[in-house]
């Protein structure tokens, strides 16, 4: 056991402790054991019952770790601490036992658990935990805070195995920091998060201007607020002022939102998330969607939303975009949810400008409509809503003003008209180049139609006694009409 790390890379993965065989042999001074520094060597003495304060021995091993170059190891135990641990130094390398297995809990209300920063650093292993659930009010209840004036960002570290419990918020930038410091070509992994009272993630920084990231991944993200029932009073995931970032497998469930959207980007250029999904999500918040975009570009491959609760006084979205916004969703599922807001569209683009979206593939499930919000300088584009499905028809024998909603039906059957028709109106969200068909058939007699204002192009203007017309209408976006392509004045 005479290993000496060069790099983090070279680090031994040793998942058990150290057995008491090994520890008798290095005080007898058989073996020097220099392959890591253990916390509960008798030079620093932590305890890791959940009762001694362990803060002093943790410093000191840490300490002695930095100094002799070499991993601090954090062995099966829950170590208390009672004031915020520094692990801002380069090539830092910390490992325990697994996220249930070594944990740090805190005992002091409304501080950080730690705080990190620097460059090439491995944090492996550990559980981080309050004492009791950190209220909305306690801000500064921090499981991991990133970043630092003085010994600036965290550069190309990873972060592997973590678990967070009873904070306010889990992982967030360090609020202290005045100048720009933040998070840069790292690695999350395997990050669980089963409490939280303001966001589970919160990566903008206490300002606007101190703290951003890029380049950064996270890999099989797990965020579920059901510990003690806590309704988040922020998203749940929330990130601004940030380039390049990568989510593989974002699971967000079993949480109260009652103040804004579940998930939120602010400035954010070309997140990119590979599975998306949430699950039994409480909102009441009137306007609130499951992804927020303001002024940021995302692409979403594969997402689903299901068993969640949406109660807005007015409209949930799935979508909400603001500022100058891009979006790609290629196969998202939007199903079994309950709602009992009136409104549930695709995406609603609010007072967005300039804003596009391009969606794949869309399951609307109980979505009520396309789009809603926005302007004619914003764009909405669904390809294949679904698949397999069949056209969807509606019919009426006769009406003087036959109404049609685009967003749920292809084609209308009028099947004895008895007077003239007068108007036709069309509800519902129309896309740019969206088909609709309106079969007519009058009752023996001839009548005539009179289409109005929302259409233009080949009209079909009367009926001939006992045949059927089938007219086709194709909507132009541009000129906010339903353009006639088709009508069969005939009949057959």
């Amino acid at each position: 056991m005479t290993f000496t790390p060069k790099t983090w890379h070279d680090i031994p993965d040793r998942s058990t402790p150290i057995t008491a065989a090994e520890l008798n042999r290095i005080e007898q001074g058989v073996v020097a054991l220099t392959s890591f520094v253990n916390v509960k060597d008798r030079a620093y003495g932590a305890k890791g019952d959940g009762t001694a304060d362990d803060t002093t021995a943790l410093n000191n091993a840490k300490s002695a770790a930095v100094a002799a170059g070499l991993p601090l190891y954090i062995p099966k135990g829950t170590y208390k601490v009672t004031s915020t641990l520094d692990w801002m130094v380069n090539d830092l390398v910390v490992i325990g036992d697994g996220s249930r297995q070594s944990q740090i809990l805190q005992g002091t209300n409304n501080i950080p658990i730690v705080k990190v920063a620097g460059q090439h650093q491995l944090i492996r292993g550990l559980g981080f935990r309050y004492t009791s659930q950190q209220t909305s009010v306690q801000t500064s209840a921090i499981g991991m805070a990133f970043g630092d004036d003085t010994v600036g960002s965290c550069f190309a570290s990873e972060f592997r195995d973590l678990r967070f419990v009873n904070c306010a918020t889990a992982l967030a930038m360090n609020p202290d920091i005045a100048t720009v410091a933040g998070l840069f070509s790292c690695m999350f992994f395997g990050i669980d998060i089963p409490s939280y009272s303001i966001s589970a993630i919160s990566l903008t920084g206490g300002n606007d201007v101190g703290a951003y990231a890029t380049g950064c991944v996270f890999q099989n993200v797990y965020i579920n607020n059901t510990s003690d029932g806590t309704a988040c009073s922020s998203y749940a995931v929330l990130l601004r002022d940030w380039d390049e970032v990568v989510f593989n497998q974002l699971n967000i469930e079993h949480g109260t939102v009652n103040t804004t959207d579940v998930f939120g980007l602010i400035r954010v250029n070309n997140l990119v998330v590979n599975d998306l999904h949430f699950e039994k999500i409480t909102s009441s918040f009137n306007g609130a969607a499951l992804l927020y975009l303001s002024n940021s570009r995302a692409v979403i491959n594969s997402g689903t939303a299901r068993f969640n609760t949406f109660s807005g006084s007015a409209s949930n979205p799935v979508f909400r975009m603001f500022g100058t916004s891009r979006l790609v969703v290629n196969n998202w599922v939007d199903n079994s949810n309950t709602r009992t807001t009136p409104s549930r569209p695709a995406i609603d683009f609010g007072t967005a400008t300039n804003s596009s979206a391009l969606i794949n593939h869309m399951d609307l499930g109980q979505v009520t409509a396309r789009r809603t919000g926005g302007d004619s300088t914003d764009a909405a584009i669904f390809h294949d809503e679904i698949a397999t499905r069949a056209q969807r028809t509606a019919s009426i024998a006769s009406s003087a003003t036959p109404s049609i909603n685009c967003d749920t039906t292809d084609q209308l059957n009028i099947t004895a008209q008895a007077v003239p028709i007068t108007g036709i109106t069309v509800t519902g969200t129309p896309r740019d180049g969206q088909e609709l068909t309106i079969r007519f058939k009058d009752n023996g007699t001839a009548q005539a139609i009179a289409h109005g204002a929302s259409f233009v192009g080949t009209l079909l203007t009367t009926t001939v006694a006992g045949k059927t017309h089938v007219c086709t209408y194709r909507y132009d976006a541009a000129a906010a009409k339903w353009a006639g392509t088709i009508a069969n004045t005939a009949g057959y």
